[in-house]
């Protein structure tokens, strides 16, 4: 932990030098330089030693301003060794100190780049602080109180913010509102909050995951609703349950589109999950299913008025294109895998509806 994992603090280019600054000061243990040295290390390697998981590199950290000087000590004596030519062993130093940056430099690229190392140093609770901070300043922003007693969060988060309880659920309500929930407590909240007629977006945060945790999850769901502008009108029409309002692509490369469908429902009486599928010349080339909202919007929470964003990301085998691939959204029940039949102003569009690509 917050160490690349299996690396030694020096590496192979300077495992000798610090062999060597142990035996110095072992041997020279009654001066007080290296006597300080030593103790130091020894007092300092406690707390890891102690540890319920160790080797933990946090708690090794006391050791660190001590311990790098023994490879100093030991390339020390390297580089005034008379025994050998003076610009052999000063070359050796360089050699030994080049290889051991390009080593260390090689290895915290990669861990910089890590999804591990995101989870370790909590780079889910910098990016809600940080989603915070980019709210228009007209929005109101409501925070869970959990999020508060993160250490990080209040020291990143710039602007104000309204923490909430959420047994007891938003203090007001706002037309314009972002709120940052806990995806693993009640959000039965949420859709007492809303003032309809609203639009509301629903976003999955950044992953996290604890130490001892097998897999990472979603740190915090947001729900952003406002009430200016709404689309008007449906596309189509699935079983008189949920209606199609608007359906937007965007492809952020060539091979990843980005399909955001708006919904509202009259009388939804299950669980729904929608697929949006890209079919090719041959076939289905790709496809992405899930429950409206990733399950973050329930069936008992719509209202009239009530229209919620549901995002589908897909990634392509090959580039899309507009003229070969086709892209069709629909609905099956969660429980029997049905699809539902649906309707269009032009008549019965079947168990699925083609959208429209905008022409480039």
């Amino acid at each position: 932990r917050h160490n690349p994992a299996g690396r030694p603090v020096f590496d192979i280019f300077m495992a000798i030098p610090f062999v060597v600054g142990v035996v110095v000061c072992l041997r020279d243990w009654r001066r007080p330089s290296a006597a300080t040295l030593l103790l130091w290390i020894a007092i300092m390697l406690g707390p890891t030693i102690l540890a319920a998981d160790p080797p933990h590199f946090l708690r090794a950290a006391g050791v660190l301003p001590a311990i790098v000087i023994l490879p100093a000590i030991g390339l020390g004596c390297l580089w005034d060794w008379s025994r050998i030519p003076r610009w052999m062993r000063r070359t050796a130093v360089i050699a030994l100190l080049f290889g051991s940056f390009a080593l260390t430099v090689r290895d915290y690229v990669n861990y910089n780049q890590s999804p591990d190392t995101g989870y370790l140093f909590e780079k889910a609770a910098t990016d809600l602080a940080e989603q915070i901070n980019q709210e228009a300043a007209a929005t109101a922003v409501y925070l869970d109180n959990r999020f508060w007693e993160w250490p990080s969060v209040p020291y990143l988060v710039q602007r104000e913010v309204v923490r909430y309880d959420p047994q007891v659920g938003l203090p007001d309500k706002s037309d314009n509102a972002a709120v940052y929930a806990w995806p693993y407590d009640t959000l039965d909240f949420v859709p007492t909050a809303v003032i309809s007629p609203a639009e509301i977006w629903v976003e999955e945060g950044s992953l996290s995951r604890g130490d001892l945790e097998l897999d990472p999850y979603p740190l915090f769901v947001r729900y952003h609703w406002q009430r200016d502008d709404l689309p008007d009108g449906e596309l189509v029409n699935f079983a008189d349950q949920l209606h199609l309002v608007e359906a937007i692509i965007h492809e952020q490369d060539e091979q990843t589109l980005r399909v955001d469908l708006t919904w509202t429902a009259t009388n939804v009486t299950q669980d729904f999950v929608v697929f949006v599928h890209i079919i090719g010349t041959t076939g289905l080339i790709a496809q992405d299913d899930a429950p409206l909202a990733r399950g973050y919007w329930q069936r008992d929470w719509w209202a009239e008025g009530v229209q919620v964003h549901d995002l589908h990301v897909i990634n392509l085998p090959v580039s899309f294109d507009s003229t070969q691939h086709e892209i069709r959204v629909g609905l099956y029940d969660a429980a029997t895998q049905v699809r539902l039949l649906g309707l269009s102003e032009n008549g019965i569009v079947g168990d699925s509806y083609p959208i429209p690509i905008p022409t480039r």
